[in-house]
């Protein structure tokens, strides 16, 4: 992920890379118990960075560690949590974030068109446990 800064929100400046790794769409960054965190949607569930400045950023867990990763079988509707966003109140954060519920996650060329246009909106409560943003389902 890019970044690009503005001191008139006219003219704009590239200043390098904020994220790298891994592709991933949908960032969304929000603040909650003092620090920084952004979510990534990887298509495989979430990746969590934590910053002090918005500036650097650490990702939580490693190059492979994500949220809302688990899946079931397509029948029972539990699917990788994709493009969350938080809703923060105090101390606490709900974490609102789609699914396709009955989309096996195959390649969408070959998945059938109704089930994998299918979406479902879910919420998500975000807590941090010794520094790590926790995501309970």
């Amino acid at each position: 992920m890019k970044v690009a800064a503005s001191d008139d929100l006219g003219s704009w400046r590239g200043e390098g890379t904020a994220i790298a790794g891994r592709p991933h769409e949908g960032p969304h960054v929000f603040s909650l118990g003092g620090v920084w965190w952004m979510l990534t949607d990887e298509w495989r569930g979430m990746a969590v960075y934590r910053s002090t400045d918005t500036v650097s950023w650490e990702r939580q867990g490693g190059p492979d560690a994500v949220i809302l990763g688990e899946s079931g079988p397509a029948a029972e509707g539990v699917q990788v949590g994709r493009h969350g966003m938080a809703v923060v109140r105090a101390d606490a954060a709900l974490l609102y974030y789609f699914t396709h519920p009955w989309w096996d996650g195959s390649e969408i060329e070959d998945a059938d068109a109704g089930l994998a246009r299918r979406s479902a909106v879910h919420v998500a409560r975000l807590r941090i446990v010794d520094g790590t943003l926790v995501c309970d389902r």
